[in-house]
């Protein structure tokens, strides 16, 4: 019998590709390792390497090392850009300027480049970059490039204070986006969803998952404080932050394909042995992003997976699932605001924005019903005026010591996420009630999500998982 040929350095790349676009990046970093024992010379599998080690397995400097090295030989905006993108995950900002300049001036129409070196930029040289900026949005650039210079402008304007222009210029980046968000396809998932963790699946298979206890998962809309949670908490000396990973929804799916992509078959497959299964696979999964830690605790931040709650729940019964909200239209203007490049596309347009937002807040509403007091709700404004009483109860909660560096998170890990420059500031009120500002302005917002009466009274609701209120 033939052996199976080994797979070319083309079938590596394209497998990789695949397994990184699906978020699966710590997968795609193995797959490119393999591809660099076929070359270890060329600079596209070197380049994908580094980025995929950085983005699954945190390994920041390993990444940085490997670029750098490789700019010297190719010095093309494609790898200086992503050594920009790796300094602002660090929140090495100074040196992230300097490497996204260079970016920019071997290929000013590599537009993610101008997104870098606007988060990267200092506050006092902001005003140059606007001019640059600017002039460049004259120069009748791609529609892409026109996207990416316009939220790069937002980003400067939002820095020297001036709100309005950068609403302005970052709905002029919004209407140059592809929207392909589809309400009803969103709502459909949600409706199997539904179907298949029904009350009596949940108190079939309660506590008959990983008997694991070290998960923390934190969940809820972008931009509800997802990211600062994760830094507060994961500056806890015992607490490790894997970051966003898409697993949990990974192995959903994979289960829905394997059992015929019905409510029905995935429910019949579903039992304790499964679930344990797809414990240890989750936690396999991860084991890259971990290295070797020795965590007490470990965070996987991933909004979305606000989704599969019930999934979690029965999956690892002793997790920890953290919800964190906001004001709605504080939620809804920020994922307005910032420039997303990884999906959420609803985020682009006033009216699907607030469809989101509300089959979001009826999708955890449903499960709140169905899981009762399995979900720790976060209050995003609490967490901002008193930090350290929300860590306490959430500390409390997953067994914990309160430990004050919890407060002070400003130096822990990598960012990769939008909220990037935000979470690396120090802890502070500013964006609270920013949204007031611009109620007319967000009508579409309020009108998609059910009208004010429906955000009023979301908000009380809302107020009313405030740590100790009754």
């Amino acid at each position: 019998m033939n052996e199976p040929a080994e797979p070319t350095l083309q079938q590596l790349l394209d497998r990789g590709a695949k397994l990184y676009a699906a978020g699966n990046s710590a997968a795609a970093a193995s797959v490119y390792r393999q591809a660099l024992e076929l070359d270890p010379h060329d600079p596209t599998v070197r380049l994908r390497h580094a980025i995929a080690i950085w983005h699954g397995e945190d390994r920041a400097e390993d990444a940085l090392s490997e670029i750098r090295d490789l700019a010297k030989t190719f010095p093309q905006a494609s790898v200086l850009a992503h050594e920009g993108l790796i300094l602002n995950s660090l929140g090495r900002f100074a040196e992230a300027a300097v490497a996204s300049r260079r970016a920019v001036d071997a290929d000013p129409n590599f537009s993610s480049a101008w997104l870098d070196l606007a988060t990267a930029t200092a506050r006092e040289d902001t005003a140059a970059l606007a001019d640059e900026l600017r002039g460049m949005l004259t120069k009748s650039p791609s529609q892409k490039v026109a996207r990416d210079l316009n939220y790069a402008l937002a980003t400067v304007l939002r820095k020297t204070g001036d709100d309005d222009g950068a609403f302005e210029a970052c709905s002029a980046g919004n209407r140059l986006s592809l929207n392909r968000w589809q309400p009803q396809r969103e709502g459909d998932l949600q409706a199997m969803l539904r179907e298949v963790f029904q009350p009596d699946l949940m108190a079939r298979l309660q506590d008959t998952g990983n008997a694991d206890e070290r998960m923390i998962f934190i969940t809820g809309m972008p931009r509800s404080g997802t990211t600062l949670l994760d830094r507060l908490l994961s500056a806890h000396p015992v607490i490790h932050s894997v970051g966003e990973t898409t697993t949990v929804g990974t192995l959903f799916n994979h289960l829905f394909s394997q059992t015929g992509k019905t409510a029905e078959g995935a429910r019949a497959a579903l039992s304790g042995q499964v679930l344990k299964q797809m414990g240890a696979a989750y936690m396999n999964a991860i084991g890259q992003r971990i290295q070797g830690a020795r965590a007490a605790r470990i965070i996987d931040k991933m909004p979305p997976n606000t989704m599969f709650w019930p999934l979690i729940a029965l999956m690892f019964p002793k997790a920890t699932i953290l919800h964190t909200q906001r004001h709605p239209l504080g939620t809804c203007l920020s994922c307005w605001e910032a420039s997303f490049a990884f999906g959420l596309d609803y985020a682009t347009d006033m009216t699907t924005l607030g469809q989101a937002y509300r089959q979001y807040a009826d999708l955890t509403d449903h499960w709140g019903e169905v899981l009762g007091d399995r979900v720790q709700p976060v209050v995003y404004e609490q967490l901002v005026t008193d930090p350290e009483t929300v860590v306490r109860t959430v500390l409390e909660r997953v067994g914990l010591p309160f430990d004050a560096r919890c407060l002070t998170p400003d130096a822990t890990g990598p960012i990769k996420t939008a909220s990037v420059a935000q979470a690396r500031a120090p802890i502070g009120t500013g964006s609270v009630d920013r949204w007031q500002a611009y109620t007319e302005r967000l009508a579409p917002v309020v009108e998609a999500m059910g009208g004010a009466a429906w955000l009023d009274a979301r908000w009380e609701r809302i107020q009313d998982d405030r740590v100790g209120q009754s």
